[in-house]
């Protein structure tokens, strides 16, 4: 948490990715607590802004979709009911070094705690009411390896039964399952639906249905803003 005389700038990053029932408990709190100390601030007549680490998880649709893409998207619906000024960092995958980059947008730790303190800045001199959702710029896109049915199928077959049953309560194994529903999708429409990519007519769809603005984060050059409530893709 961060403050200046009246105004408090609360910085959500908690996450306990233990178990699935662990992650969803601290997600859901986290956003209960934000709640909660944002509206008691206002009540001893400070004003209080946010910042909160949220994924590009939260793009996947449905059938793509894991727990913890669901816990989060739930949380940034409760964060875009805030009164006041709101950051959402879509943050992309996340690696200690980019020499052995996964496929998609991939973000050191390093720079993903830069961007987020400069949107702690930020807030300090801006003050727009609403949320702002702010995600990294898609990169060129990519080429997305071809892979036949039956051996993505043997490879999704035990990934989903555990995922399912022995390892339902292990984050890891539904974000496995999730990936071979990604390997078993036509490229094509992969494209469209893999967040690992950011798609930007899925960002553009979040931001409208949270009423929220869209800022893009292009690590090479300055940041882009746009209004959410004039991106809407079909």
């Amino acid at each position: 948490m961060a403050a200046e005389d009246t105004h408090v700038i609360v910085v959500d990053l908690v996450l306990d990715r233990t178990s699935v029932a662990t992650m969803r408990r601290s997600i859901a709190a986290s956003a209960r607590y934000v709640i909660a100390l944002t509206g008691r601030v206002r009540e001893y007549g400070g004003t209080c802004a946010v910042v909160s680490a949220s994924t590009t998880a939260v793009l996947a649709p449905t059938f793509y979709q894991t727990p913890y893409g669901h816990a989060k998207h739930d949380q940034l619906t409760s964060l875009a009911h805030l009164p006041g000024p709101t950051l959402a960092y879509l943050l992309p995958q996340l690696a200690t070094n980019l020499r052995d980059e996964p496929k998609g947008v991939t973000w050191t730790y390093r720079q993903a705690a830069r961007e987020l303190a400069q949107g702690i800045r930020r807030l300090y001199k801006e003050r727009s009411p609403k949320l702002q959702l702010v995600c990294p710029k898609p990169d060129t896109p990519q080429s997305i390896p071809s892979r036949s049915w039956p051996q993505a199928l043997w490879r999704a077959a035990p990934l989903h039964l555990m995922a399912w049953t022995t390892r339902r309560d292990r984050p890891e194994a539904h974000r496995a399952a999730s990936h071979t529903r990604l390997g078993l999708t036509p490229r094509a429409l992969r494209r469209r639906v893999d967040h690992h990519t950011i798609p930007p007519a899925r960002v553009h769809r979040l931001a409208n249905h949270l009423h929220a603005s869209l800022i893009w984060v292009d690590t090479q050059s300055p940041v882009t803003q746009e209004s959410g409530s004039d991106l809407w893709v079909p």
